[in-house]
């Protein structure tokens, strides 16, 4: 990533972060002239300094200080985010998803609120589905509608780019499934899947490219496990997509992921909400029950429904502060 021309890479430093220098030169750019332009170590002193509310209420050594980065990003007028683990190799390609691009969509009256996107790739299984996607609906063939073939115009906000090696699978798929595998698209014999208006699908924070329309709702909740944290957002940031008409693509990968070493049996325990509660929260999303453009509203309905806990209003609060300083001081 540091090599990639165009690109700034963000590092948000921890306790457990090596000192900026050493960070370096494990990355081979200590030698390199230019860092400072490609490069951003964020240390933990600089991080309190520039958004002391979101370093207050986000703990240390937690997955949820990558919304420190995410905010340093919006500050410093990113075009695009690349969010990615740092066990994926690879980036989507920009070109792409220019203005107008080939894309597939779901045919006129084929339309699900739930909508599973890796059969489209080509799983190796019979049913493959994303990591938070509801158990419940796995066998349904109505989350796999009829797709038709598009060059219409269409803003889009999020590509979330699959992974090949180590696909974003939950533990009960790798504890029944065979994994690592491979999906058999390519960016250059699978267009890019456009969910429609209305239309759920979980992403994760592995691989996936924000554009500035919906960079507001980058924010990884707290009080959750990371296993559930990116999921969560992904349905709340549709939610809120859904409501300005602005677009989630899925595409065929760009990266592979080499997974770093887990714990299967301490993933399936840690993604027991996704288990559990994916389905209900998806439900209340797309309900008429609950109509509102205020993230902060938005997670106090959540916390009385048990899918976050207090902590999350108090950072919903801080982010949306932040956000909004960082705008009027453009």
């Amino acid at each position: 990533m540091a090599s990639l021309p165009n690109w700034c890479l963000v590092i948000v430093a921890d306790t457990k972060t090596p000192l900026e220098s050493t960070y370096l030169s494990k990355i081979g750019m200590k030698n390199n002239s230019n860092y400072s332009k490609i490069i951003k170590y964020l240390s933990v002193k600089e991080q309190t300094i520039l958004y002391p509310l979101l370093s207050e209420i986000i703990p240390l050594n937690t997955f949820g200080r990558k919304n420190i980065g995410y905010m340093y990003a919006i500050h410093h007028k990113a075009k695009l985010i690349w969010d990615f683990d740092d066990d994926n190799d690879g980036i989507a390609d920009l070109n792409d998803f220019k203005k107008p691009f080939d894309h597939v969509k779901v045919c006129k009256h084929s339309q699900n609120i739930l909508l599973n996107p890796y059969p489209y790739f080509g799983g190796k299984e019979t049913r493959t589905w994303p990591r938070g996607f509801p158990l419940q609906y796995i066998k349904s063939n109505e989350t796999l509608p009829k797709l038709c073939t598009s060059r219409r115009n269409v803003q889009l906000g999020i590509v979330q780019s699959l992974a090949n090696n180590q696909p974003d699978v939950d533990a009960i798929y790798r504890m029944t499934r065979d994994v690592p595998f491979n999906f058999r698209a390519s960016p250059t014999s699978h267009r890019p899947l456009v969910l429609p208006r209305g239309t759920y699908a979980p992403f994760n924070a592995q691989a996936t490219l924000w554009f500035a329309p919906s960079f507001a709702y980058m924010a990884l909740p707290l009080s959750v496990n990371g296993r559930v944290s990116d999921i969560w957002r992904s349905y709340i940031a549709q939610y809120f997509l859904h409501s300005k008409n602005i677009r989630l693509a899925f595409s065929s990968p760009y990266v592979i992921q080499d997974r770093n070493a887990h714990d299967i049996l301490r993933d399936f325990n840690a993604e027991l909400d996704l288990y559990q509660k994916s389905q209900q929260l998806v439900h209340f999303l797309s309900s008429a029950e609950y109509v509102n453009s205020d993230i902060v509203e938005l997670y106090k309905h959540l916390y009385t429904r048990q899918y976050i806990e207090q902590l999350d209003i108090q950072f919903a609060e801080a982010w949306t502060k932040t956000l909004a300083s960082i705008t009027e001081s453009a």
